[in-house]
């Protein structure tokens, strides 16, 4: 079903059919884990995410994305790469020993140049500034 589709028999019935996620299996509820302490951008990210139904975990440290990762089964992964002592290499394996298929989505500030290039050759999926993921975070996640 398509988001028009979507939207137009939500209008039509009063029944929310929720967003579409081409991704997801019927049934399957998405979850978001995001490891990030920034919380400006955690809380516009988590307000998007409960209301287009989507479980959003943020996890505030590496221990409690681990944590995070192994109890809940995630379907989209994102980081923020200034996040204070980041293993990113350590972040890709483990995102990837739970679910090669995981897309792993990391962002930082435009002028952290050899940061985003280190996270391209860590094996994130994309690589945004801060601005770009802070103003289309929401297509990574549907």
């Amino acid at each position: 079903m398509s988001r028009w589709l979507a939207r137009a028999f939500n209008c039509l019935t009063g029944i929310n059919v929720g967003p579409f996620r081409p991704y997801l299996p019927v049934g399957i509820q998405a979850v978001v884990l995001h490891l990030s302490n920034d919380l400006m951008l955690v809380g516009k990210v988590s307000a998007w995410a409960k209301s287009n139904g989507v479980t959003y975990r943020n996890a505030a440290n590496q221990k409690k994305f681990h944590n995070a990762l192994n109890e809940d089964d995630c379907q989209v992964v994102l980081v923020d790469l200034q996040f204070k002592n980041l293993d990113m290499v350590d972040v890709v394996q483990s995102v990837k020993a739970v679910g090669a298929e995981i897309p792993i989505y990391g962002y930082a500030q435009h002028v952290m140049t050899q940061l985003i290039q280190d996270a391209e050759e860590a094996g994130f999926n994309e690589v945004l500034t801060r601005g770009q993921f802070d103003r289309g975070f929401a297509r990574l996640m549907s």
